[in-house]
């Protein structure tokens, strides 16, 4: 077994899981990814480097969390880091035409999936005495998007829960929230892998707002995975402006519509 810190993280085979994959290696991690789609999941680690372990995993069931975690620790003996960065997204609906199966579906993987994730790895990290669980949330409430919405605003409240808990392990809680619109296949992704009609395409979103890249919340999962005085714990946290206020700029993160 390695000395070397363990990062699982979830949704890794695509966007910002896979790009803090590829800065979690490179800054010396162990990685581990899961994906919805196992080929998306095995492309992705092959892409990264050798001894990076790629699992399928549905975030909406319980006993597959549980057998992630319990593989992974298997392997590499403990997890440091967890980033939860799977979500799914719905079409352009109305409050009053969203239907219970688009709240299930959104709502039972962005952040049942996200609370489970972090029960499971959390009973590891309190035995270890330390540890990092980073979170994805969005910057704003956005209209047309209610079951969206409501799950980024519970995996805040259950951020700071979490956070409050589990501070004295040695165990800091974050939520980020990239700072913008991301230019990834989020959007596309959620359907063709979970089977959830994209009637609303995102080409409208790329091409009326500045993107962000991917890569805007690498450096602040870094810096957290190493921070031990927890100061930020339980907190929302800008990407954008953290970058930006610790001399990363802020023009670089975006790509050009």
């Amino acid at each position: 077994m390695s000395l070397s810190k363990v990062a699982l993280v979830i949704g890794g085979g695509g966007g910002m899981g896979s790009v803090a994959c590829h800065g979690f290696y490179g800054a010396g991690f162990k990685v581990a990814l899961a994906d919805v789609s196992e080929d998306r999941a095995q492309t992705t680690a092959k892409a990264i480097g050798q001894d990076v372990l790629a699992f399928q995993t549905d975030v909406r069931r319980e006993e597959s969390i549980a057998k992630l975690v319990k593989d992974v620790t298997g392997v590499f003996g403990r997890i440091d880091v967890l980033l939860a960065a799977h979500g799914v997204v719905t079409g352009h609906t109305l409050v009053h035409e969203t239907d219970e199966k688009e709240w299930d579906f959104v709502i039972d993987t962005n952040l049942k999936g996200t609370f489970l994730c972090i029960k499971h790895v959390a009973s590891i990290m309190m035995k270890q005495k330390s540890g990092c669980i980073l979170t994805l949330t969005t910057n704003k409430a956005r209209a047309y998007r209610v079951p969206y919405s409501a799950s980024k605003y519970g995996i805040e409240g259950v951020t700071g829960a979490a956070a409050e808990e589990l501070k004295p392990y040695n165990i800091g809680v974050y939520a980020l929230a990239p700072g913008g619109y991301v230019d990834t296949l989020f959007h596309d992704n959620s359907y063709q892998q979970l089977t959830y009609k994209n009637y609303t395409p995102e080409e409208k979103l790329r091409t009326e707002r500045k993107p962000l890249k991917p890569e805007v919340i690498v450096p602040v999962c870094l810096h957290l995975a190493q921070d031990k005085t927890l100061a930020l714990t339980g907190k929302k946290i800008d990407c954008v402006h953290w970058n930006e206020e610790h001399g990363l700029g802020r023009a670089n993160w975006y790509n050009p519509i």
